[in-house]
Parts: C-alpha cells; sequence; structure tokens
C-alpha cells in the first residue's frame, strides 16, 4: 500500500451511522470473500448523502448482495471528501477518472440479522487494504515494486512468471536498480545469551529450524512492507535456522529469501536459507529440473547467489522423480556434483522424502547435510480449526503423538497461509489476523502463555531456550 492514499475525513457524525463495515460469513458461507459494492449513483441535498445505489461484485450468495442494494443513508450522516460528496478514492483530491469498488459504507436505523452473517465494523485502513486486495491493478499506480530474486530451473511454457532460468545469471553479476536492495546486514552470533522462559522445560535446549512460507512466490513486493497485518514471524529467540520456504514449477523454482527478511533474520542470529523447489511428478514436477539442478555450473550460481545476496545457503527440496530407482543416475549425478562444488563457507540443506535414501545419496561434504521426512514435523495439522472438544493443545498433541519433537518445524506459518488475501498474498485478512497471531503465540510459548500454567501445550519455550 502506497503512502499516496488520501483517505475520507468524516464530520457530523450521527450515532446511527456506521462508518466501512463488511458482511462475514458464518457457519458454510465461513472464509468466503468480503463483499464489494461499486457506486452507480449518489443522491444528495445540500452537500448531503441521501441515498445511493450500487452493483456488488460477483458473489456466491447474490440474494445477501440484493438485501442491501438499494440501503439508504441517513441524512445526519454526511461526508465531505476533498470538496465532493461522491464516494470514491482519490490520489490527489481530484475525482478519480474511474470509480473503484469500495467496501460497503451505508447506514442502517437496525443491523439486519442473519444467521449466516455477521456484521462488521472495519477501520479505514483495513477497509483499504481490503478494496486493494479486491481492484484491479490501477493505472494511477504511481510506483512499481521491485524485483524478487526468482529463477526457474526449466522455464515450462505455461509459466506465469516471468523470470530468467538460472543458467541465464552470470556469476558476479550486477542486479539492476528495479531489484530488491540486496541485505547488508551480517549474521550477529556474538552478544546472545540463552536462557529458559519457562520454569517448566526439558534438561537440554534444542536447536529448530524453520520452514517457513513467507509469501507466494511473486514477480514483485514490496522492499519493506509495512503493513501491520501481514504474513510475520515474532519469535526468532527459540529457532536457529529458518528456511524461506516457497517455489514452484509454474512460478519459479528458485526462491531467494526477500532482504528485509534477511535483515530481521540475522538481527535476531538466525541464519537464513532460500529454497530449490522441485515438486513431485503428481504435483507438476519434472524430471528435467534435476538434470539442471545436478550441473555443476548451476549450482556453483546458487553459491554465488547466496553470497551475493547474503544469506547462508539453500535448501533442496528434491521430489522430481519417478521413484529411486528409475531416478538414480539424477539423484548420482546431484550428488557427484555437490561433492565436488566449492561452497565457500556456504551451506546446503538437501531433503528427500525416503530417509533411507537419503542416507543412501549423502555427498557426506562439509557444508551439506541431509534431511528426511522422519526429521521433519509438519505443523499445519495443529492450526485446523477447532470442532466440539477438539483444543488448541489436543491438535498439538495430535501432531507429535508417538513422534519425539523433530528438528525440522514446517509450516507454523499456516495461521496466516490460509488467510491471506488473493493479490497481495503476504498480506492476511484483517479479520482473521489476530486469531492468526494468536495461534503462533500458543504454538511458541504454550497455549496459555508463558504467565499461566498449561493443560497439556507447553510450547517450544518447553524445548529451546530464548536468544537474548
Amino acid at each position: 500500500m502506497s503512502d499516496d492514499y488520501i483517505f475520507p475525513e468524516w464530520e457530523r457524525m450521527g450515532q446511527n451511522c456506521f462508518r466501512w463495515y463488511i458482511f462475514r460469513a458464518q457457519g458454510k458461507y465461513r472464509g468466503r470473500d468480503y463483499y464489494a459494492m461499486q457506486l452507480k449513483k449518489t443522491i444528495t441535498i445540500g452537500g448531503r448523502v441521501y441515498e445511493f445505489k450500487g452493483d456488488f461484485r460477483p458473489s456466491e450468495d447474490p440474494a445477501l448482495l440484493k438485501r442491501i442494494h438499494d440501503a439508504k443513508i441517513n441524512g445526519n450522516c454526511t461526508t465531505e471528501f476533498q470538496g465532493t460528496s461522491a464516494y470514491c478514492w482519490s490520489r490527489d483530491g481530484r475525482p478519480p477518472a474511474h470509480l473503484y469498488f469500495i467496501v460497503a459504507q451505508l447506514y442502517w436505523p437496525h443491523v439486519p440479522r442473519n444467521l449466516n452473517y455477521k456484521l462488521e465494523q472495519i477501520t479505514d485502513k483495513e477497509a483499504l487494504k481490503v478494496l486493494y486486495d479486491e481492484m484491479p491493478v490501477l493505472e494511477e499506480k504511481i510506483t512499481i515494486d521491485p524485483k524478487t530474486y526468482t529463477w526457474f530451473l526449466n522455464k515450462p511454457k505455461n509459466a506465469v512468471n516471468d523470470f530468467l532460468e538460472l543458467k541465464d545469471y552470470s556469476e558476479g553479476q550486477t542486479f539492476s536498480d528495479d531489484y530488491l536492495r540486496p541485505s547488508t546486514e551480517p549474521l550477529q552470533t556474538d552478544g546472545f545469551t540463552y536462557e529458559w522462559s519457562r520454569e517448566e522445560h526439558e534438561t537440554t535446549h534444542k536447536d529448530f529450524t524453520l520452514i517457513f512460507r513467507a509469501r507466494p512466490t511473486c514477480e514483485r513486493v514490496p522492499q519493506v512492507i509495512t503493513e501491520e497485518k501481514r504474513i510475520r514471524f515474532d519469535y526468532w529467540q527459540y529457532v536457529k535456522e529458518f528456511v524461506f520456504f516457497g517455489g514452484s514449477r509454474r512460478e519459479g523454482a528458485v526462491l531467494a529469501p526477500d532482504p528485509a527478511w534477511i535483515d530481521q533474520a540475522h538481527k535476531n542470529g538466525v541464519a537464513i536459507f532460500g529454497t530449490v523447489f522441485l515438486p513431485p511428478l503428481a504435483y507438476g514436477g519434472d524430471v528435467k529440473e534435476m538434470e539442471e539442478l545436478a550441473k555443476p555450473e548451476n549450482l556453483q550460481k546458487l553459491v554465488d547467489i547466496a553470497h551475493r545476496l547474503n544469506f547462508e545457503g539453500w535448501f533442496l527440496n528434491t521430489e522430481s522423480y519417478i521413484d529411486y530407482t528409475k531416478q538414480k543416475k539424477e539423484l548420482n549425478d546431484l550428488k557427484l556434483a555437490i561433492q565436488k562444488m566449492d561452497l565457500r563457507g556456504k551451506e546446503m540443506i538437501w531433503y528427500l522424502p525416503s530417509c533411507d535414501e537419503s542416507d543412501k545419496f549423502d555427498p557426506k561434504s562439509k557444508g551439506v547435510r541431509m534431511t528426511c521426512d522422519l526429521k521433519i514435523n509438519n505443523i499445519a495439522p495443529a492450526f485446523m480449526e477447532e470442532k466440539g472438544e477438539k483444543t488448541f493443545s489436543y491438535l498439538v498433541d495430535s501432531v507429535f503423538s508417538n513422534k519425539a519433537l523433530r528438528k525440522y518445524l514446517m509450516f507454523v506459518d499456516e495461521p496466516y497461509w490460509k488467510n491471506t488475501l488473493k493479490q497481495r498474498g503476504y498480506l492476511v485478512d484483517p479479520g482473521q489476523f489476530q486469531h492468526a497471531e494468536n495461534r503462533l503465540r500458543q504454538f511458541f510459548l504454550g497455549e496459555n502463555g508463558l504467565e499461566r500454567k498449561p493443560t497439556n501445550w507447553y510450547g517450544i519455550a518447553k524445548y529451546a531456550k530464548q536468544r537474548k
């Protein structure tokens, strides 16, 4: 969101006059999109808005939209928006060239009751975030977000992003000014102390590596995402490493961490890794990408990128094969290429699903380590919607039942990820953001936080000392 938006200022607000609000679906409709309206006509008398009509965008529930189609505004509720009574957005104080979609801003003498929907008043900024996500790309947009550091290994014909292939990267190349400005923040290793943050804890400290989806794989993002309701991570003190996870066959397979995330990780003493994502064939994978990754010159380019962009190395997520027998040559080629590469102080984490095959293809090289499914906890199921008596602690216990807490914690971001906005996937639905925040707090600090003893789940704080 650009800072040059002008927000409407309301005067003489009647006590029965609502500002911005949305209908939020309940029951079977829960989790559906916001409903937005495009203004068509206003009736004003003496500068006061008495009535307006508008068309709502297509919705899965047209009947509801029809109910508020001809809603009226109380004569006591007026607006003076940059000298005009029109309900629209402007950047420079003048009426825009075309109408935008706006969240309903209506007067109701009595809030309509409907068990399927809940009326929620939201702030101007929250409304704008919703609007921005629903609007088409604005022709008037003044600034363009910088490019991300993403590449294809073998660009498909149906690619949805316009990234170059890794083979087109030249070691030591200078990135143009339209890319994100690289991080220069060094990894802090000194000056920290480590201590337990809760009385109930294990006898030994455990180091955790987080595999975290910080954003979708997209071409451009802001240099620094300043919106409060974004995908975020606030518990750096409990982890040692952070994998900036993402990528796909059609979006881009090689995903370097954004500089803002590198800065935040390094300031908190956490090593951060980019991802090379080669998905299973059933999910769009291509065996040719394994062949590309196994080329020594491409592996060396990954090392150079990590040096150029100031992060610690790469998480190689390799699943693009039919089976280990038929893909043995490519995996062997990758193993040999890794053994011969010059890491120059960087690291590689190589993931193969099968732990037996992970051991078999382990290059046993300095700076390279293997991981597999039995070393990873997928945390996403712990954040399922609670039903009946299935509390958060129950769901967490079900994830870890009969399993030791593993080094790699995957998809702790799930409460954010399942509630992201469509067009700017690094932002979170304002109505769900606080719930997501609470879930991560419970996961790291315990179901009742650090202040109260929990019923079951003591949080990651039970297993890892905090870095201070």
